[in-house]
């Protein structure tokens, strides 16, 4: 039997061309592997759950790849993809697709309009990539995201357009990139934001008012930068932060009254800097 008989026997609405098969779980699940493209899907109506793409040689993803898939999520985590990521790769997903990783796929640039008329769009997976900067407007069509993670890139600057559009972002995970500087206008657009990782970059200060447009943020990480100015004003805005790490830094000074505007901070820590003297009112408003 052919791997195209196999795979039409096992999962009606999933071709596949080539080597490889796939198959269909009874929770509506599709299991593939071998696979060197992704398989052809047919429009038969079938709604599926998760389409697990994941560890193949799958090296593009050309336009309108998963046209007529009906699917809620799709792993496409550690394929070489490569350069080999179009523009219009998910077209026909809009209406369907929530969640969509793309972990450690050698991915070294972004479509502009990849995500256009993604609205539905709720977590994106980059992570462990070589994505070195982040098209202005990128997000744009895709509103409603709520956590994006670009760990493990090679990100060095990020604009004031770069985060544009994530009006409902939850989480970020900016950790192990190459970010030199942070500024307000990088985070202008992140209103909802709760998490904020941005550990192992190369952060050297963090001059007033760097957050003051996250107004929900609960949890901020900057372990192992190479922190050691923080403005005064620094975290001015951020009144309903619960946790602040800074450790393996090297701060040696914290101005007065650098902490008070934390005024729900539970969760401290400034271990492994280089501090050499806490002023009175360093930590007053705790």
């Amino acid at each position: 039997m052919t791997n195209n008989e196999t795979s039409t026997d096992r999962c009606s609405g999933v071709i596949v061309n080539g080597r490889g098969s796939c198959h269909c779980s009874p929770l509506a699940d599709i299991h593939c592997r071998n696979l060197t493209a992704v398989p052809e899907f047919r429009r038969n109506g079938a709604r599926y759950s998760v389409a697990y793409l994941d560890q193949q040689e799958i090296t593009s993803l050309p336009a309108a790849a998963f046209r007529h898939l009906h699917v809620s999520r799709i792993i496409l985590n550690f394929n070489p993809i490569g350069a080999g990521l179009s523009e219009d790769a998910l077209r026909g997903l809009d209406k369907s697709i929530r969640e969509l990783e793309l972990g450690a796929c050698e991915l070294t640039e972004l479509p502009e309009t990849f995500l256009n008329g993604m609205s539905g769009l709720r977590r994106l997976h980059l992570w462990a990539n070589r994505i070195r900067r982040i098209p202005g407007g990128f997000f744009g069509g895709a509103d409603e995201l709520r956590e994006l993670l670009l760990w493990g890139n090679e990100l060095d600057e990020l604009d004031a357009l770069s985060l544009g559009g994530l009006w409902n972002l939850r989480r970020l995970d900016l950790d192990h990139n190459r970010l030199a500087t942070v500024s307000k206008d990088t985070f202008r657009h992140l209103l909802e934001l709760h998490s904020l990782r941005l550990n192992d970059n190369l952060v050297e200060a963090l001059y007033a008012e760097t957050f003051v447009y996250m107004e929900s943020l609960k949890s901020l990480s900057l372990d192992r930068n190479r922190l050691s100015y923080v403005h005064e004003r620094a975290f001015v805005g951020l009144s309903t932060l619960i946790s602040l790490s800074l450790s393996g830094n090297k701060i040696s000074y914290l101005p007065n009254e650098l902490f008070a505007p934390l005024v729900n901070l539970i969760v401290l820590r400034l271990d492994s800097n280089r501090i050499e003297y806490v002023w009175p009112r360093t930590f007053i408003g705790l």
